[in-house]
């Protein structure tokens, strides 16, 4: 089990990362909130099967399978950013260093960073893109977006 001081942390430090950004969204608060729902702020951040990576999917890449097999199928970390998206970010990366929070971090900031200058610019688009891929499709995850709109004002509720 993951101490929740480390998680939040981790936030703090992805927050800190971010501050550069020119969007009206508290980023700590944000990798917080999208933390809680996909790993249960760090408890439950293990690999996590995504057909749509697998063979015959519309995101299948041939060349990650062969390199990491069935394990390129997956999200990692805290966060649960796709292995493809993570290999894209830092292409020199395993599934084994996607488990470790501290190479995660970086990757998952730089991801962030991917999504908001893809135009996402509100904790609502964020949430959106990163669980359906973009916000402008036509996949809209409501019940996914209302949990981290929550969990994001509950955070910024406590920090303030």
């Amino acid at each position: 089990m993951t101490n929740p001081w480390e998680f939040s942390e981790l936030c703090r430090m992805g927050g800190l990362m971010l501050r550069d950004e020119t969007v009206d969204v508290d980023f700590e608060a944000l990798l917080y909130a999208i933390g809680g729902v996909e790993s249960r702020f760090g408890t439950f951040y293990g690999p996590r099967h995504e057909n749509a990576y697998c063979r015959g999917g519309r995101y299948y890449d041939s060349e990650l399978t062969r390199k990491h097999n069935c394990m390129a199928h997956c999200s990692y970390g805290y966060w649960q950013i796709m292995f493809a998206n993570a290999a894209a970010v830092r292409g020199r990366i395993t599934p084994e260093l996607m488990l470790d929070p501290l190479h995660a971090l970086p990757i998952t900031v730089h991801w962030m960073r991917r999504v908001v200058k893809r135009g996402a610019h509100s904790v609502r688009d964020i949430a959106d893109a990163w669980n359906s891929g973009s916000h402008r499709d036509s996949i809209v995850p409501v019940a996914y977006i209302e949990k981290v709109e929550k969990l994001y004002k509950e955070r910024i509720d406590v920090q303030f």
